[in-house]
């Protein structure tokens, strides 16, 4: 089955072939996905979608940097691009660029600012900066925007008064 929808993929041009990297991303073929997205960018080179997926199988094997620059290359052909800026923030999390991420989690909340996961992304820079009380806010302000802080306010209040 996993063969059939692969070779039906792969009829569908560079967004054929781009899926098709995703599906063996999924299965963690990380060195086949990578040749199949580096097909579907030589044969776009403006398709985004590749350079995501590229940059999302290098974290995978660890190359971080390489990562980067596939996120880095999506943001500069949209620079709105939600998911670029989003996964470059972990990233440079990951590479011990805690104010840079911040920086990528603020990107992603200008222009999106329900973006949960990015508020609680940002809490987790802050807190790796020593600044407890902005941690705190974006933590909350993630909740919220889950719905889930009248729930947990009580916890929030005791673990913050301890601090």
């Amino acid at each position: 089955m996993f063969r059939e929808r692969i070779e039906k993929m792969l009829g569908q041009g560079y967004i054929g072939i781009c899926k098709t990297g995703f599906a063996y991303l999924r299965e963690g073929r990380y060195t086949e996905a990578l040749e199949l997205f580096d097909q579907a960018i030589a044969a776009n080179p403006r398709y985004t979608d590749a350079y995501m997926g590229k940059g999302k199988c290098r974290i995978k094997q660890g190359e971080h940097e390489a990562a980067l620059q596939c996120f880095e290359q999506v943001l500069e052909m949209d620079a709105h691009n939600l998911d670029a800026a989003f996964e470059r923030g972990l990233c440079q999390i990951r590479m011990g660029r805690i104010r840079e991420a911040t920086q990528s989690f603020d990107a992603v909340l200008a222009i999106n600012p329900d973006y949960d996961l990015a508020w609680d992304n940002k809490a987790v820079c802050y807190q790796l900066l020593g600044e407890r009380v902005k941690a705190v806010q974006c933590v909350r302000t993630g909740m919220v925007m889950r719905g889930e802080f009248q729930t947990y306010q009580p916890l929030m209040g005791k673990w913050y008064s301890s601090r």
